[in-house]
């Protein structure tokens, strides 16, 4: 929890890379990422104690986290045993969530797997209804070595993410499925280098 939860005041410059493919998983990998080339896309998110946003979703109230990224506002809760979003804001939309997401539990090691349904409602740019529902499940699935362009990090872990999520609109369902990978490692904060299929 100390060395990987976001942290607010913190700032994130990231930075798209090309496609990759994931690797194995278990034990003992070894991850060259060393030849990846920048795309030239880069994103910056800001994470905060307070909103910034003008409309917080109707009831949400219990946060302690705001995560910035990509026009979202990700509302958290955040203590010593896990990190959850209880809500999520941005120009179209406005959810607050009656069963938050489980983003991480911790403490995180390899082998460990949780799987965390999820549910919540709000209203669109429209002032309609919207609520959205899923599964998603976290796997510590693989340790081992990176090799990066400017350094080599051995004891990383990665976390692969699955989620599987409906969101029903006035007018139409939106059924979203993503995989995404995470590599950490104990001295860094935030992932190394990330994925999403």
């Amino acid at each position: 929890y100390r060395n990987n939860a976001p942290l607010p005041g913190d700032t994130l410059t990231t930075e798209a890379i090309e496609a990759f493919m994931p690797g194995g998983s278990g034990p003992g990998q070894v991850w060259d990422f060393s030849a990846l080339q920048p795309t030239g896309e880069k994103n910056i998110s800001t994470i905060s104690s307070s909103a910034k946003s003008a409309k917080l979703p109707d009831g949400l109230y219990d946060f302690n986290t705001v995560l910035n990224d990509k026009g979202y506002d990700y509302f958290y809760k955040i203590d010593e045993n896990r990190s959850e979003i209880v809500g999520l804001v941005n120009k179209d939309l406005s959810i607050a969530m009656s069963d938050p997401i489980t983003k991480m539990s911790y403490p995180v090691f390899y082998g460990k797997s949780y799987t965390d349904e999820f549910s919540g409602s709000g209203i669109n740019k429209y002032k309609s209804g919207v609520a959205i529902s899923g599964e998603y499940t976290m796997e510590a699935d693989a340790y081992g070595t990176i090799i990066l362009h400017d350094r080599i990090i051995k004891d990383v872990l990665r976390i692969k993410i699955t989620e599987n999520k409906l969101q029903l609109n006035p007018c139409n369902i939106y059924e979203i499925k993503t995989t995404a990978y995470a590599w950490y490692a104990p001295s860094n904060r935030y992932p190394l280098v990330g994925l999403t299929t």
